[in-house]
């Protein structure tokens, strides 16, 4: 699922990727190398929160945005 501002949630697709030559497996905003997790240096505009469920940055600002102002 991927949860955004404008759409509401909306069913999307999931592509990691694996490389046999150096071991390394791709995923949305990270890969795993040698058993370590390495994550991409830029945020990208959708974050993966768990295995099935993607958010957009967007979304998540407002929820912070909202939790600051209710505080």
């Amino acid at each position: 699922m991927l949860h955004t501002l404008g759409k509401g949630s909306v069913q999307a697709s999931s592509v990691q990727l694996y490389c046999s030559a150096c071991r390394t497996c791709y995923h949305h905003n990270f890969y795993v190398s040698n058993e370590r997790c390495i994550y991409y240096t830029d945020i990208p505009s959708v974050l993966q929160v768990s295995t099935h469920h993607f958010i957009e940055v967007q979304l998540i600002e407002l929820w912070i945005n909202s939790m600051l102002f209710a505080w």
